[in-house]
């Protein structure tokens, strides 16, 4: 279950959840390209809400480019296509739901011959 607005929350199963069990909104830092297959994104976590137990970022323009973990930084390692630009959003999961994604990232283009931000 993914949460888009936390003004109410409800379950099939399970009844009310409270707002206050769902992750919030953790904080993404600067992303850079380690190199022409690795990103570093890290991240704050939130101070109010549940806790998380495991946060998930997600890229833009592909969503094949994506990893999950306990702490920051989070990094993604594949195949980035040539001189394309990625941001990266992420959300913190717990029991309860899945928070809502951060905003995106600055951009970033890892690239085959060198490490370049824009």
């Amino acid at each position: 279950m993914t949460i888009t607005n936390k003004v109410s929350l409800k379950s099939a199963n399970a009844g009310n959840t409270p707002i206050s069990d769902v992750p919030d909104t953790p904080t993404i830092g600067t992303v850079t390209a380690t190199n022409s297959t690795t990103v570093s994104i890290p991240f704050t976590a939130a101070v109010t809400g549940g806790t998380p137990t495991s946060y998930t970022t997600t890229s833009s323009p592909s969503i094949s480019l994506s990893t999950s973990g306990t702490s920051s930084p989070l990094t993604v390692t594949g195949t980035f296509a040539a001189n394309t630009a990625y941001t990266f959003t992420i959300a913190g999961t717990n029991s309860t739901a899945t928070g809502a994604q951060s905003s995106a990232s600055n951009s970033v283009t890892p690239d085959r011959k060198s490490t370049r931000l824009n």
